[in-house]
């Protein structure tokens, strides 16, 4: 093999490690990802509740001020 050859190949090796890491670090950033989605998702079901009783509240809050403003007229 000539010297140009070699260099080449040493350089596909190289790069194709490199990418190999870029890949593996990407893939392990998904999953990290995926894992906080998971945890978001988790932590807005307990949010559905909560907004079920806000529009109760502000249904309730509608019909006082309806109430009122037709008491004052």
């Amino acid at each position: 093999m000539s010297g140009l050859t070699l260099d080449c190949t040493k350089v596909l090796a190289s790069s194709v490690d490199m990418t190999c890491d870029t890949v593996d670090g990407s893939i392990k950033s998904l999953y990290a990802l995926m894992a906080k989605c998971e945890e978001l998702c988790k932590a807005m079901k307990n949010l559905r509740p909560m907004e079920q009783e806000i529009d109760a509240v502000k249904k309730t809050l509608d019909k006082f001020e309806e109430a009122i403003r037709s008491s004052t007229k």
